[in-house]
Order: C-alpha cells, then sequence, then structure tokens
C-alpha cells in the first residue's frame, strides 16, 4: 500500500474512531471494541463474497438430490464461516441513514455468533452498541467502506 494511501486509511479510521467515540460518549479505551466490531463485519463480507458464487454453485448442484447440504453446511466447509445474510456489512451500510445502525450491527454480530458455534459469545453485541445508539453510528459505518 502506497504511504499516500496508508495515511488516508489512518485518517479515516481515526475520524470514525473520534465519531463513535463523541457520539456514544465512550471513554477512549471503550471505543476500540466497535471499530474492531465494524472492522470484523467488513472482513467477514469481503471474505464471504469471494466465496459467495462457489457456495451457490455447490448448493445449486446438490439441491433436490440425497446429498443436498445447506447453504450453511456448503459455506462452512469451503470458507470456514457462515455469514447470515443480516451480517452483510453493505445490507448495514445501505440501510437508510433513518435506520437505527447501531442496533443492526447487534443483530448482525448476534445473527454471525447464532450461526458459527466457533465464535458463540465472543462478538461485541452489548454495552457499546447500546451506547452508540443514539449516536452516529451510521457515519462510522460509512467511513469504514474505505476498508
Amino acid at each position: 500500500m502506497p504511504d499516500k494511501e496508508l495515511k488516508k486509511l489512518k485518517d479515516d479510521l481515526w475520524h470514525s474512531a473520534d465519531i463513535l467515540r463523541a457520539s456514544a460518549h465512550l471513554a477512549t479505551n471503550k471505543y476500540g471494541q466497535p471499530i474492531l466490531g465494524l472492522i470484523f463485519l467488513r472482513y467477514a463480507a469481503i471474505l464471504y463474497k469471494q466465496y459467495k458464487e462457489e457456495i451457490e454453485a455447490r448448493y445449486n448442484k446438490l439441491k433436490g438430490i440425497r446429498m443436498e447440504k445447506s447453504i450453511k453446511e456448503i459455506s462452512i466447509e469451503v470458507c470456514g464461516f457462515y455469514l447470515p445474510p443480516e451480517a452483510y456489512y453493505d445490507a448495514i451500510n445501505d440501510a437508510p441513514d433513518d435506520a437505527n445502525k447501531a442496533t443492526l450491527v447487534k443483530k448482525a454480530m448476534t445473527a454471525i455468533e447464532e450461526t458459527n458455534d466457533k465464535i458463540d459469545g465472543v462478538l461485541p453485541k452489548e454495552s457499546v452498541w447500546t451506547a452508540c445508539a443514539g449516536g452516529r453510528a451510521g457515519s462510522a459505518l460509512q467511513n469504514r467502506s474505505c476498508i
């Protein structure tokens, strides 16, 4: 990554953190969790999207036969995890501005945990997103799109 792009990424990350911290009234040591949660959602969406065509092709090939498998089973075999539609980063980011994006993120984290046993109970869902619910979590999400 060229220095100019790296500086822009760094500036965007700090700007997002500042927006989230200011709107949620979080202490400096508390806003890392929601920022890392957003980065996780973005990374999971990018990784899952890379395998989505293969997953759908295998699902359609096995559909209706004795060896039929669910999208979740195939996803776990192909890329190691299943990303439910409500956890797609773009779906959260593209939600209307009046949508409570903090609630959407919290639901996405919950859905990921419910469909992936290995990470059940580890994603940030409660206190940090509740604090962000009245703030500008949507602005922080939009700034994450550069990642």
